[in-house]
């Protein structure tokens, strides 16, 4: 059970959050030491309730107060909170619960903690229990000894599924992109634009591989991995383990698990529908957005398809990435969890028009500029940043620089404080160097990349992100794109020199993540991007690891994501072969996928 309060009361603190005068003055250091006492404050709070520990659960509050509403109770005062408390320890306990930070944003000594918990309770020695869930804001203060200590708790609690309510947590990142925000209707309750197709059954799942890869360097023969949920609770040997009675079971002995796959490089809202005459972007830029979101659930089902269950979508437009992340985090969509980046930030590079014109999101030009842009984009709900540090897109594949150092190290800095992401965007070498020097998370595209910004790379772990096989695509449908000879030359020119530089890349020991830039009909041809990667000079475990541990890392979700071990998502693929010695298996051989513990796709004939 979170504190509870009134649902204009989340909005009004973040609202005061974000309309604050004072510069955003907290440094990177201070994002991660209160990320830090955030999570000890959480364990904390689920570790007093499941141990009914009054003291323990008023010492995570700052002496002056704090607005609570267990139990529909007020109490202020860090006194009154413990003796609060010990009434409802005396009669609840919680048996199973999680608290998901969704965000944090610092101004000087006070940092905003939005995010939603999703609890068990039920009354001492009964069998029953009840499920409790909802948003909340945390307003956390330092004190004058440095340490971060909760200072006002406003919970929503979760509204009754018949009035299906949108799920809102102000300026900052939505419910986790895991799962259904709390609140959300249960999947038969869906009321979205098509109901999301995905196998529930009971809560506990037996999955039996003849091979299981667990992401963590360890290959499992006859493995058995029990689902608990959205996440894994066990992995082992089927000879040593048992099956809990109630599980549901399922027989994979002639095929290989793998982690579920991590895409750092998409455009899911981009679709075209084929029609006779038209073209993918001049149709894109004629059709409302809103049919558009409604229609590329299609892309967002066929990249999971793939056996991608998670994406870093590196922009779109009228914020249709964020609307789609949020609809498939309810069940209202199908599709890979998403880390969206909204739009992305590019200078002008169209002439003065006389005639007033709309403004453009992501237009910034200048660090002030730049600035703004990367703050609206994170005020819209973003979960990183995106730049556009050079030309080249489609078939302009010139990659002349178009941000300086200073432009694209005041998007990068913005984004660290609020503890964002920066993927910068380059065709060419100049924006790789000087998107490495700003501090970017991931470089995307770049060729002909320098020996020492490769070393620079190598030592700040910095991520490449090559996107390969998007010209291969461009290439090859050349014709529905209008391209003619003279760009699929272009095209086919680029991508030998990206191969290229993957390969000195690999040699240099850069990080390297799978992105396939996917969009349009490229969607559910994500994984192909992986055989460059063995071209290269990759083995196939390597390669498995750049969609898996690598992905992962760079979203910073790497204690979730990326492996099949106890505790992550039970993100996890059944292919045919073995991925270890071909990686074919992994982009051909796709049979099953579950995401978050519920099955989306199954071409097995039966279990």
């Amino acid at each position: 059970m979170r504190a509870r309060g009134r649902v204009g009361a989340a909005f009004v603190v973040l609202a005061l959050a974000l309309a604050a005068p004072c510069a955003w003055g907290a440094t990177p250091a201070d994002s991660a030491e209160v990320r830090a006492a955030i999570d000890e404050g959480n364990a904390g709070f689920v570790r007093a309730w499941q141990t009914g520990d009054a003291d323990l659960f008023a010492s995570l509050f700052a002496t002056d107060g704090a607005l609570l509403r267990p139990g529909g109770g007020l109490t202020v005062g860090r006194d009154r909170i413990r003796s609060r408390m010990r009434d409802v320890f005396a009669s609840v306990r919680m048996t199973e619960g999680t608290i998901t930070t969704a965000d944090v944003f610092l101004i000087g000594d006070t940092a905003y903690e939005t995010g939603f918990w999703n609890f068990t309770i039920g009354p001492i020695g009964s069998t029953t229990s009840e499920p409790d869930s909802g948003h909340y804001v945390e307003i956390w203060k330092r004190d004058r000894t440095g340490e971060w200590k909760m200072w006002r708790d406003i919970g929503v609690p979760r509204m009754p599924s018949s009035e299906l309510p949108e799920p809102d947590l102000g300026p900052g990142r939505p419910a986790a992109p895991s799962s259904p925000p709390a609140g959300a209707p249960s999947h038969g309750a869906v009321r979205g634009p098509r109901r999301a197709e995905a196998s529930h059954g009971a809560r506990l799942k037996a999955i039996r591989f003849g091979r299981l890869i667990d992401g963590k360097g360890h290959t499992i023969q006859d493995a058995l991995v029990l689902v608990d949920g959205e996440r894994i609770r066990s992995v082992a040997a089927y000879s040593k383990a048992a099956v809990p009675a109630g599980a549901e079971q399922f027989d994979f002995t002639r095929l290989t698990g793998i982690p579920g796959l991590i895409d750092v490089h998409t455009h899911m809202t981009y679709w075209w529908d084929r029609a006779p005459g038209s073209r993918p972007w001049q149709q894109l830029e004629a059709r409302p957005a809103m049919q558009t979101l409604y229609m590329a659930e299609e892309n967002a089902r066929r990249t999971l398809e793939t056996g991608v269950t998670t994406v870093r979508d590196l922009g779109s437009f009228q914020y249709m990435d964020i609307s789609m992340r949020d609809l498939i985090n309810r069940g209202a969509m199908v599709g890979p969890r998403m880390f969206v980046a909204g739009y992305g930030l590019y200078p002008t590079m169209s002439p003065f028009q006389d005639a007033p014109q709309a403004a453009a999101g992501g237009n910034a030009d200048g660090v002030e500029g730049v600035l703004k842009a990367a703050r609206q984009q994170i005020a819209a709900g973003a979960d990183e940043i995106k730049v556009y540090g050079s030309s080249g897109s489609a078939d302009d594949v010139t990659g002349y620089q178009t941000y300086t150092y200073e432009e694209m190290k005041a998007a990068v800095d913005v984004a660290h404080e609020r503890g964002k992401t920066v993927a910068i965007h380059s065709y060419g070498p100049d924006g790789a160097r000087d998107a490495v020097r700003a501090g970017a998370n991931s470089v995307e595209h770049a060729i002909d990349i320098d020996d020492g910004t490769l070393r620079e790379m190598a030592r700040r772990g910095v991520t490449y992100v090559p996107t390969v096989d998007h010209n291969r695509y461009y290439a090859e449908h050349a014709a529905e794109f209008g391209y003619d000879s003279t760009a699929v030359a272009g095209l086919d020119a680029y991508r030998a020199r990206n191969l290229e530089t993957l390969r000195r890349a690999i040699h240099a020991r850069v990080k390297v993540a799978m992105g396939s830039d996917a969009l349009f009909t490229m969607c559910g041809e994500n994984t192909r991007e992986l055989g460059w990667f063995v071209k290269a000079g990759m083995t196939p475990a390597e390669a498995l690891a750049t969609a898996t541990t690598n992905a992962a890392a760079l979203l910073g979700m790497e204690k979730d994501l990326g492996a099949v071990v106890p505790g992550c998502y039970a993100d996890i693929v059944a292919v045919e072969g073995d991925p270890l010695a071909d990686i074919g298996a992994v982009v051909n051989g796709v049979r099953w996928v579950m995401k978050g513990g519920k099955v989306f796709v199954d071409r097995t004939g039966g279990r």
